[in-house]
């Protein structure tokens, strides 16, 4: 089997599926995170949260136009990076960070507050299916160029 260019576009369209999800998602999830973990009014951290926002899409966009077999990190990776960018300022607020488990320090260590979502499913339904459709549209499009 060898890939057309049907497939390639359709592996492009799930990408922009998901990164639609996540920047729809991407502020109301942060505002919640802020919020409900550490007692903060999300008002005091709305430009950061808008620039995370635009730095995840920016991330996520580089991943979705990449060619399937360049190798780069995930978009959950991806999202973790860009929103790890609020720790310094949660700091400056005086938020508490979580006890993490050994194993979180030891992959994320600069994730101090363990902000990233851990799962698709973190940021909701839309996230969660896209992320699930976009990985298997990945898959397919990776082994049918080996075949």
């Amino acid at each position: 089997m060898t890939t057309s260019s049907d497939d390639e576009q359709a592996y492009i369209d799930y990408g922009e599926q998901l990164r639609e999800a996540v920047a729809d998602s991407i502020r109301p999830w942060l505002t919640t995170q802020v919020r409900d973990r550490f007692g903060i009014d999300p008002d005091l951290l709305a430009d950061e949260i808008s620039a995370i926002a635009i730095d995840a899409d920016a991330r996520l966009e580089e991943l979705v136009h990449a060619d399937v077999d360049t190798p780069l990190s995930g978009p959950l990776e991806r999202i973790r990076g860009a929103v790890e960018q609020l720790n310094p300022r949660l700091v400056e607020l005086g938020a508490v960070p979580p006890s993490r488990d050994p194993f979180d320090v030891r992959i994320r260590p600069d994730d101090i507050f363990a902000l990233g979502p851990v799962a698709f499913f973190d940021l909701g339904d839309r996230v969660h299916e896209a992320g699930i459709t976009w990985g298997a549209a990945k898959a397919y499009l990776h082994q049918a160029r080996r075949k």
